[in-house]
């Protein structure tokens, strides 16, 4: 029985074998070749590679560096049992910041305040900065070479050859200073060499020469096209398959659609616009299109990182260098305008900056000229070898299919027949072609002109994703329109045309039929079937007979009543009914479409005495309506009853005002007199009459809101029980 074995991906490897040295040589073997290619949607792909080994053999992946750190990340390997991989090499990446430090190009920065970017100065002074402390020799145009340490760059101020003249049209315009690059010989003589006399300078260290070499390399070329290799090598008497399968961005694979149709059927065809930007031809690929969205991350891994360290200083006073002597207590404390001096700015850590991007850093990352990484070397890891269940290794390639399979949520298209994909070329690669339930008819809807369109049974049992679609009836191209993203077993219509040939009017009549009442919310709800009829009148101008749907539409508690033989549709309580006209013909077509509705009533006394009367609504409720009603009516007698004591008593208050102001103005005299009693008489009477009056009114208050609390209280036994 064979089994296969997974060797572990490559950073499982770099944590568990880091050996220094490079791979024992072998005979190179043709490089991996490409075998499947599985596209997903969210713009990645798995390259899966395959080779034939014999023995200890070195195989090659190439790859660029904007793809490099994907490979590492996800590298996989399979095989058949016979297989040993020692190592996977690849040259070390260092990107720009590592590539700085280590040439001591940090001399040469300049910054913003804000430290938010750094960029290397314009004019070859700056530059000449950075070789400070490094052992160079120097050629010059016309005289001898010199050999020494770089001390410094400066500006000669005195007077004589140091003395540079601007010149413009033949007129001095200027008059500058001339750099100079201080020089210290091996015995102990400074020279000053002008910057212009200088034709090459070479550094005598051979280490650092590969570092400022590494360094322009980092700053002036690499990017993410720059190619490299990585490098599999494997152990004696390793015979058999070795697969490699590995993640990269791709470009989004696209969707474009072929719907053949008559009257009565369907043929859709699936294709996929694919695109090959890599450096390898596809030759005979296994292709397949994932409807998936893995999560990914663009994440450096290829370049070196370094751990910072904390800095601990002497417990004791003091410093590496004396304070005083060339400098003077206050030129430590003040600056040239007296300012006292803050913190001194460095580039502590520079050899840190830039963390690259897809290996190599924003594109400027670099493959070392010099030593590889090695990441994996020696023994076998049998202990951690298991079955691989992404890779078919030693068995045959999948058999064409014409369909995709559905893994949970996720559909698989698969090529038709395998690929061929020339490198930096595109493909249309069909993946489907079936015959699906459905047809093709003009459909007519309100507020729409006659359109021409396909019903679809999506029965292909994959998901058929956003994208383009042209049709073509009975041979003839007739139109194109978007597809939405369509799930298996979904009914969709779709309309790619208008039918100039066709007319049609619709009228429209509704009847509410009440069913049941009902209490619910504190408000009163009537239940009724509304009963609504479409009426078209349809006109084929052509001489062709025309399949003919019309739009039939209903909420979620609805039904077509007639006819009964309608289609559904990709949208809920949707349907079609389809029928076919003769050509020069008129016909009119009716459909009666039944739903069950509630409104609120509102409670009156005219409303309730109307539903009442309605026999449609069972006989029980409608006694409670009445029930009701008559408390209504009491309440509305009850109303008016207190209306008019209200008014009553604010006549009498008007009269005790009236007989106290009379009062008022009569003049003080012993005893009463016939009229002062008469007024008293009657203001007495006014206030009994006013207490009488509004006693009613308290009184009329409290029975109006008892017959509505009864009116409201038998409309409470509207609730939905059997039998009503």
């Amino acid at each position: 029985m064979r089994t296969e074995k997974l060797l572990f991906p490559l950073a499982f490897w770099a944590a568990l074998f880091l050996l220094a040295g490079a791979a024992t040589a072998a005979p190179k073997n043709p490089k991996f070749k490409t075998t499947n290619v599985t596209l997903y949607d969210c713009g990645l792909a798995q390259i899966e590679k395959q080779a034939v080994v014999h023995g200890a053999q070195t195989l090659e992946i190439d790859v660029t560096l904007a793809h490099l750190d994907d490979l590492l990340a996800s590298l996989v390997l399979a095989t058949d049992d016979s297989v040993r991989v020692k190592g996977v090499n690849y040259p070390m990446v260092r990107n720009l910041g590592q590539a700085i430090a280590s040439s001591g190009m940090a001399n040469a920065l300049s910054s913003d305040t804000d430290m938010d970017a750094l960029t290397m100065p314009a004019g070859v002074p700056g530059y000449m900065k950075a070789l400070v402390g490094m052992n160079v020799t120097i050629e010059r145009k016309g005289k001898r070479s010199i050999t020494g340490t770089v001390l410094a760059c400066v500006d000669e101020t005195g007077h004589g050859p140091a003395r540079r003249v601007e010149k413009i049209n033949g007129d001095v315009v200027e008059e500058a200073p001339m750099s100079n690059l201080v020089m210290v010989t091996g015995d102990g003589a400074m020279s000053w060499v002008p910057v212009d006399e200088i034709s090459v300078i070479s550094p005598v260290s051979g280490r650092e020469a590969t570092a400022m070499s590494d360094f322009a390399v980092a700053l002036g070329k690499a990017n993410g096209f720059t190619e490299t290799v990585i490098e599999l090598t494997t152990s004696a008497g390793s015979k058999g398959k070795l697969a490699a399968a590995y993640i990269r961005q791709m470009p989004l694979w696209k969707t474009v659609y072929k719907v053949t149709a008559d009257d009565d059927n369907v043929t859709l065809e699936v294709w996929a616009v694919v695109h090959n930007d890599t450096s390898e031809d596809w030759n005979d690929v296994e292709m397949t299109l994932v409807s998936g969205l893995p999560k990914s991350y663009v994440f450096s891994v290829a370049s070196p990182r370094y751990a910072e360290r904390e800095t601990l200083f002497p417990e004791e006073e003091g410093g590496m260098m004396p304070q005083l002597g060339a400098r003077t207590p206050d030129s430590l404390l003040y600056d040239f305008e007296g300012l006292l001096i803050g913190e001194s700015f460095g580039y502590g850590g520079l050899g840190m900056y830039g963390t690259g991007t897809g290996g190599g850093g924003s594109g400027a990352g670099m493959v070392g000229a010099r030593g590889r990484g090695v990441v994996g070397h020696g023994g076998q890891v049998a202990s951690s070898e298991r079955t691989s269940s992404l890779l078919d290794v030693g068995e045959p390639a999948a058999e064409e299919q014409m369909e995709a399979a559905v893994e949970g949520e996720i559909s698989t298209y698969k090529a038709m027949n395998k690929v061929s994909i020339p490198a930096g070329t595109s493909s249309l690669v069909p993946v489907v072609r079936k015959k699906l339930d459905g047809g093709s008819f003009t459909l007519l809807e309100s507020g729409s002109n006659p359109a021409t369109c396909v019903r679809v049974v999506n029965g292909t049992g994959l998901v058929l994703q956003d994208g383009m679609a042209s049709f073509y009836i009975s041979g003839r191209f007739r139109g194109q329109t978007d597809l939405w993203r369509t799930e298996p077993g979904d009914i969709s219509v779709w309309c790619f045309g208008e039918d100039p040939d066709v007319t049609f009017d619709r009228d429209v009549e509704v009847e509410h039929v009440r069913e049941m009442l009902e209490w619910k919310g504190g408000q009163l709800w009537s239940h009724n079937l509304k009963h609504t009829t479409y009426q078209y009148t349809v006109e084929n101008k052509a001489g062709q007979p025309r399949k003919i749907a019309l739009d039939v539409r209903h909420i979620e508690n609805g039904r077509v009543v007639s006819p009964k033989t309608v289609l559904d549709t990709d949208m809920d309580n949707r349907k079609l009914y389809i029928f076919e006209i003769a050509g020069r013909v008129e016909e009119v077509k009716k459909i009666l479409v039944e739903e069950g509705v509630m409104r609120n009533v509102p409670i009156e006394i005219d409303k309730l005495w109307e539903l009442s009367r309605i026999k449609s609504i069972p006989k029980k409720q409608r006694d409670v309506l009445l029930t009701a009603r008559n408390f209504l009516v009491k309440e509305v007698q009850l109303r008016k009853q207190r209306e008019k004591d209200r008014k009553l008593a604010a006549e009498k208050d008007a009269d005790v005002l009236d007989c106290r102001a009379t009062l008022a103005v009569i003049p003080s005299i012993k005893g009463r007199s016939k009229s002062v009693e008469k007024i008293l008489t009657k203001l007495v009477a006014a206030q009994n009459k006013a207490v009488d009056y509004k006693e009613s009114v308290r009184t009329l208050g409290l029975r109006i809101e008892k017959a509505h609390k009864h009116a409201i209280d038998s409309l409470k036994t509207l609730i939905r029980k059997p039998g009503l």
